[in-house]
């Protein structure tokens, strides 16, 4: 309506304004995940069986990936009784453990390719990293400084940090505690379908990188990748949060 010796007021029209959506905050596994030792993990336990007596290579190994030292152990012992001599898994564990030390500082440790890339992109964007591993204190520093991975992580957390191992959720709980988020908003990189597990009962998204293909994931992670070779973080966020609204 136009008032009385003037003219009529347009409304500007109003534009919304783009909000950048904020960037989650990032979690990380270490072992398979950023270093690929499983090789010093096999020989540790073929060498332990073989002190045994026993057979347990490349093969019988590859049937367990993802399964864990214990269930290993109790292969091994499980093969002892075939053999009609009693072992026990705990002390199988211990010696594999020891010569699975001595690996780790006897050959150099390089991260899987394309990780230090990526873990220094995902820093610039995503701020404070967390490591989140279940690896003993003392081989999770071995690993960390022999692979240069040390300086990317802000947080970490290792075996003594937690009550429970994976699938049990607490490591990623205490994870997302020390990034001041909430579970849904930190993305985790794992590598095992355990870990996988441990990352999605927390409540994070995930995104799995395992070393082997055809692995089993139960639950499944919200994406799958096969290395870290020429990958950008960015990518990661945006294929597994774009369904998100700001």
């Amino acid at each position: 309506m136009s008032s009385e010796g003037g003219s009529e007021k347009i409304p500007k029209p109003i534009v919304a304004k783009s909000v950048e959506k904020p960037k989650p905050a990032l979690a990380f596994d270490l072992e398979g995940t950023l270093v690929d030792l499983e090789r010093f993990h096999q020989m540790a336990f073929e060498h332990v069986a073989a002190q045994l007596g026993l057979q347990f290579g490349q093969g019988e190994f590859h049937a367990f990936v993802g399964a864990g030292d214990e269930a290993i152990a109790k292969e091994i012992a499980r093969l002892g009784d075939l053999s009609n001599f009693k072992l026990d898994p705990k002390a199988i564990r211990t010696a594999k453990t020891e010569v699975y030390r001595d690996m780790l500082h006897a050959h150099p440790i390089v991260p899987r390719e394309g990780a230090g890339e990526y873990l220094e992109r995902a820093k610039i964007i995503g701020g404070n990293l967390v490591l989140a591993s279940l690896t003993p204190d003392k081989d999770a520093e071995r690993i960390l400084t022999g692979s240069h991975l040390k300086p990317f992580f802000t947080f970490i957390l290792t075996e003594s940090d937690v009550q429970k191992k994976k699938p049990d959720p607490e490591v990623y709980q205490k994870a997302a505690k020390l990034r001041g988020v909430v579970n849904p908003n930190m993305l985790v990189h794992e590598d095992s379908p355990v870990g996988v597990a441990s990352g999605k009962a927390a409540g994070s998204p995930v995104a799995a990188f395992p070393v082997h293909e055809n692995l089993k994931f139960e639950p499944k992670p919200d994406a799958i990748y096969m290395g870290w070779k020429n990958l950008a973080p960015e990518e990661v966020i945006d294929e597994i949060f774009k369904s998100r609204t700001p």
